[in-house]
């Protein structure tokens, strides 16, 4: 290792040297394609040469070999260069693959992949026929006997395998490139430091989605937001740049459980804000319907507190939403705190929340207060198009999940459509 903890030597794999870029991304890896008993000037190299741009990219790979030969320089040098252009792979200059997220298009022929619950690239289909299929160890290396490649045509193999990422098996490398890591799958850890290490000291800089690979993923960095299990409130909140999540923690600072998001910075901030009456209260904020809602049912489903989820749109965000929680399991003071904070030209759409006792009508039916005074409140507002809802969680034994009111909801008409659900053993 270098002074960094950036891989530099691996013995095992014949890799002699790594070099790195100031990101600590590898940014040339030499291997000896040869015993090591021999000297070093007569062995067969191979090398791989990567180029990044400015934020951490990669835009080319360059495979090269090089034999010895009877040709006047003694050796000869062969190479392939692979460039990365947006969604567009190039191969030796000419287009190789359009990549889409559920496969991608070479030949004329869409291969389509077919992921299992991890999102690992189980199978590749071609058409009607199956072009590769791939089993794998715990953390990633495939099963030389069970993973199959037919004899479908296609004008190179599937490179995008374990966790979606791509993987380089050039000179016996065996590499994950996870954008802001790479990955090695022979022994369960990534080549450099976690660059954020120092927020998670119970875990090695080195490990692979903390060490549990059938439970967990872990597509790269990401902006991370770890929830006490036992409160429901935010411990603490770690940006980075790749896939969002969310980790409820025990005491010990474990992972129990963790919710991956589709989109990296969306997670925008994790707060503790105080309302005009003193309560404290966590802060979510969020963009996209899609991401809020996985925050929101995620929280909700395995905590007993109550949370809201407010969709609100400004003129430059049409989906600027925010989930909230005071830590109480019967109450969400959150939500007053919120309505104070938003601003003026900021719609809110709908606002939901959920009963972890499995309560089916909002509360305030007959006073016109909490649940119900909230609902008036956001319905006065200058714009129509809004929704009041309650979520029951899934571990509430009920086929329904959400439950649509208004303000001037009844007991009676919301009572005979729904009974109070019972919660599972």
């Amino acid at each position: 290792y270098d002074a960094n903890g950036n891989t530099i030597m691996d013995r095992p794999r014949s890799i002699s040297s790594i070099t790195y870029n100031p990101l600590n991304l590898p940014q040339s890896v030499t291997i000896d394609d040869t015993p090591s008993g021999m000297i070093s000037s007569l062995r067969d190299k191979k090398y791989i040469n990567y180029t990044y741009d400015a934020s951490g990219v990669k835009h080319r790979v360059i495979h090269s070999s090089t034999k010895l030969d009877v040709s006047p320089t003694g050796r000869l040098t062969t190479a392939d260069t692979t460039d990365y252009v947006g969604n567009l792979v190039y191969l030796n200059g000419k287009l190789d693959k359009v990549l889409t997220p559920y496969g991608y298009l070479q030949g004329g022929k869409f291969h389509t992949w077919l992921h299992d619950y991890q999102g690992n690239v189980a199978a590749v289909v071609v058409g009607d026929s199956v072009a590769q299929c791939n089993s794998y160890y715990p953390y990633g290396l495939p099963h030389a006997t069970l993973s199959i490649r037919t004899n479908v045509t296609t004008n190179t193999p599937n490179t995008y395998k374990y966790s979606g990422k791509e993987f380089d098996t050039f000179g016996g490398t065996d590499l994950y490139d996870f954008h802001a890591r790479f990955h090695t799958p022979s022994t369960g850890r990534f080549m450099t430091v976690d660059p954020l290490c120092e927020k998670k000291p119970h875990l090695s800089g080195y490990a692979y989605c903390a060490g549990n690979p059938i439970n967990l993923i872990d597509p790269s960095g990401m902006n991370e937001v770890n929830v006490d299990y036992d409160t429901g409130r935010i411990k603490d909140f770690i940006e980075s740049e790749q896939c969002d999540v969310v980790n409820l923690i025990d005491c010990n600072g474990d992972i129990l459980a963790s919710r991956f998001l589709d989109a990296s910075g969306v997670i925008t901030s994790a707060t503790v804000e105080t309302t005009s009456n003193g309560v404290e209260y966590d802060l979510y904020q969020i963009t996209g319907d899609k991401n809020s809602t996985q925050v929101f049912e995620f929280l909700s489903d395995n905590i007993g507190n109550e949370f809201s989820h407010t969709k609100t749109t400004t003129v430059t965000d049409p989906e600027k939403n925010y989930v909230t929680t005071s830590g109480h399991s019967s109450a969400e003071l959150g939500i007053s705190g919120l309505s104070d904070k938003l601003s003026m030209g900021q719609t809110v759409r709908e606002w939901t929340h959920n009963h972890p006792g499995g309560t089916t009508y909002p509360s305030g039916l007959n006073s016109k207060t909490e649940d119900i005074r909230q609902s008036a409140q956001f319905e006065n507002s200058l714009f129509s198009q809004y929704q009041s809802k309650i979520y029951l969680p899934s571990f509430l034994n009920t086929e329904t999940r959400y439950i649509p009111y208004t303000s001037k909801s009844t007991y009676n008409d919301l009572n005979l459509k729904f009974q109070t659900p019972r919660k599972l053993p």
